[in-house]
């Protein structure tokens, strides 16, 4: 039978949290607390007497809100003596914690000054000040005093660090203090490159878990807020936190020795404005970034080389170790002619978005290396790719060696981006922007390129004559019925030299295209175009429900009905047929 709170006695409490939830939630997770950890789930009346009881507030005290946070801490508060863990919202400089001498987990919300007694929390494993975003002020010798800590989180934001190596009174710590934390194994911090001396050259050696910027711009640490998961807790804590470990680094001259170790765990890469960087990764063991899973560099405008030179590379065993765990991809802003060397992209089995974007000199993706190898690239997990204000990109993976970026002959440009030579049995969603040199997009003979393409966007490909292949180049036999067939949406703006959409034989697996946009294209005559055979049947989209052509000044037909009538043979003299007619029948809904 449970105590009453009348008899609890407050120095004996070790944990203490209090949270006001609706019904519904309350009923779940007094069903969760109760089998899981053993937790007694009070009445809120029951919740409010033993507050007051801990924090020796009367009965008659008129402070009762609406929900149970601490904004300033009673100063009876101290007198739990035994608490071990405690989250406080708005702690004022004044209040004395020094009595809590058994605290190990404190985590602080919304303060812009850390109280100077923190130092005397000994016993600290946690301090956790990622939800501080304005906290302005962290006074000497506190972080260095706590040295049994091994997980410290400092919001993003913060960057007082003090910098000036004086024995004169300083308002900020300096960042050498981490140098005392021998037992840190989890770190969430930002250093300004005028700081990364003072660390000592084994002050990471230990960390697991870390979330480090280096540098000075916010712009990747913004998007990274937003992109990941919070990366701290230690196990006794109920909510589960990921295990994560994010390096940044941002407009810094040099890359010291000292955080090098770091790269060798890191699982998450952001890379800005590096001026001096040039070549990414040099390879030659395969053992670079094996934990790898996020990567994204944006502005660094001398970088050459991302995944090293094509001849450092060859695909040996130890090779595959290397980007085998990387699942995304986001590169913006970059000088470089081409993306992976060949063995390298065989080797991104886990890669699941791929985002290109403002590299104006790019021109493949992917270059074949010292010998021919015109064998089937596969990325089996891509789900999603973006190939945006991509000027000069031709294709995505030449078919043999000659026609690579070294040896391209750039006066004949008219070769697909995609080919049966890369195959994406997991694409789902497909972006292709301002691609300025692109003539032809799919070049597929057997039809399995993209199986499971679902949205296709082609904005302002202002050279582009072919989308879906050109129809003498396609055969309507069973592999080619089941490419496209997954794809609902398609959206197509700005392709001014586009004569028609789709040949028939793509048309006819479109069985699941619920949306068709095609808008501001200024050359297209037909949406359908039939092929090398006469076929009069019927072409039926049973599932579109949307459809918008618009500005579309010499369309004339949406199919025709025979082969004399397509673009090649139309006779544009007599324009005067219908838009739709008994060949095409569309259930718009």
């Amino acid at each position: 039978m449970r105590k009453s709170v009348n008899h609890v006695d407050p120095t004996r409490v070790k944990e203490f949290q209090i949270d006001v939830l609706k019904e519904e939630a309350r009923t779940q997770f007094m069903e969760t607390a109760v089998k899981e950890f053993g937790i007694d789930v009070l009445k809120e009346e029951e919740a409010w007497t033993l507050f007051m009881k801990t924090a020796e507030i009367s009965d008659n005290s008129e402070m009762r809100p609406e929900a149970y946070e601490l904004w300033s801490p009673p100063p009876a508060i101290a007198k739990l003596v035994k608490l071990r863990m405690l989250s406080l919202n708005g702690l004022t400089r004044d209040i004395d914690l020094r009595g809590l001498e058994n605290l190990e987990i404190l985590s602080l919300h919304g303060i812009t000054e850390l109280a100077p007694q923190i130092s005397y929390l000994t016993k600290l494993r946690l301090l956790d000040l990622s939800n501080c975003h304005q906290l302005r002020v962290i006074p000497p010798n506190v972080i260095s005093n706590l040295r049994n800590l091994e997980e410290l989180c400092i919001s993003d934001e913060f960057d007082g660090w003090d910098v000036e190596a004086t024995n004169q009174e300083r308002r900020n710590a300096k960042v050498d203090e981490l140098n005392s934390l021998t037992h840190l194994t989890a770190l969430q911090v930002y250093i300004p490159e005028t700081s990364m001396t003072l660390l000592s050259d084994s002050w990471s050696s230990k960390l697991e878990r870390f979330r480090i910027w280096i540098g000075t711009s916010r712009v990747t640490r913004d998007y990274v807020k937003y992109s990941s998961r919070r990366i701290f807790g230690l196990s006794n804590i109920i909510t589960k936190y990921s295990s994560r470990r994010i390096l940044g680094l941002s407009n810094i001259i040099t890359l010291e020795e000292k955080f090098k170790v770091l790269i060798n765990k890191v699982e998450e890469l952001y890379l800005n404005k590096l001026e001096d960087l040039r070549e990414v990764c040099h390879d030659i063991d395969g053992k670079v970034f094996p934990e790898l899973k996020v990567l994204r560099i944006e502005n660094c405008n001398f970088v050459e080389h991302i995944f090293g030179r094509p001849i450092t590379f060859q695909p040996t065993p130890p090779q595959q170790g290397s980007f085998g765990n990387l699942s995304s991809l986001d590169v913006y802003d970059c000088k470089v002619k081409y993306l992976f060397p060949l063995s390298v992209a065989r080797c991104l089995v886990k890669l699941q978005g791929l985002i290109i974007w403002n590299c104006a000199e790019i021109e493949e993706i992917v270059i074949n290396e010292g010998k021919e190898d015109d064998g089937a690239l596969i990325f089996p997990k891509l789900e999603y790719m973006r190939l945006l204000n991509l000027p000069n990109l031709r294709s995505f993976r030449s078919s043999i060696r000659e026609t690579s970026i070294k040896n391209a002959d750039k006066s004949n440009p008219a070769q697909p981006l995609f080919s049966e030579t890369v195959k994406f049995p997991s694409l789902s969603e497909l972006y292709l922007d301002k691609l300025k040199d692109l003539r032809e997009v799919c070049h597929n003979r057997d039809g399995m390129v993209f199986p499971e393409l679902n949205d296709l966007k082609i904005w302002k490909c202002k050279n582009v004559k072919h989308i879906f292949g050109r129809p003498e180049m396609l055969q309507p036999t069973p592999r080619q019925q089941r490419s496209f067939a997954k794809l609902s949406s398609l959206d197509v703006l700005e392709c001014n030299k586009v004569k028609y959409m789709f040949p028939l034989s793509v048309a006819r697996c479109l069985v699941k295209l619920q949306k068709l946009s095609v808008t501001h294209c200024a050359e297209i005559e037909e949406i359908v175009i039939n092929e090398g055979q006469e076929d009069d049947g019927t072409l039926i989209f049973p599932k579109l429900e949307e459809m918008q052509l618009e500005i579309l000044p010499n369309l004339r037909s949406f199919r025709s009905s025979t082969r004399e009538t397509s673009i090649k043979n139309a006779d544009k003299s007599n324009p005067a047929q219908p838009l739709f007619s008994e060949t095409v029948s569309v259930f718009l809904f």
